[in-house]
């Protein structure tokens, strides 16, 4: 497996759960190729074994750091995996329900806090490793 594939397959697992579809990894590992994004910050880390300590990381450094590698290729994978008919599910609800909406809502302003924490440590301990 190349590493773009295997960093599409961490980055899956941290958002999505499971494994990366064959169609989005090939996408993924070209597009980072033709893409000029910045250096990944964790490439050396053993963050990508962790796939909830990666996602929080992601969002302590979307925060922190705006503009960083790893946030910049989350957001290719989020793209490659909006454009694909079969996962659209994964973004849209077939039926729109606000109370639904409202308890994710809810639920994620309540998480945020610890999801920056936990993020923060993990970078910290990353940057030192």
């Amino acid at each position: 497996m190349s590493a773009a594939r295997a960093e599409a397959a961490a980055i899956w697992a941290a958002t999505f759960g499971g494994s990366v579809p064959e169609r989005v990894a090939e996408r993924y590992a070209d597009a980072l190729a033709r893409l000029p994004l910045d250096a990944n910050p964790i490439a050396d880390s053993d963050l990508s074994r962790f796939p909830a300590r990666l996602a929080a990381t992601e969002f302590y450094l979307r925060i922190s750091r705006p503009k960083n590698g790893l946030s910049q290729r989350f957001h290719v994978l989020f793209y490659l995996a909006e454009i694909e008919p079969r996962l659209v599910a994964r973004f849209a609800r077939e039926r729109p329900s606000r109370l639904l909406a409202f308890a994710e809502l809810s639920l994620a302003t309540l998480m945020a806090p610890l999801f920056f924490v936990v993020g923060r440590w993990s970078w910290r301990r990353s940057s030192r490793a």
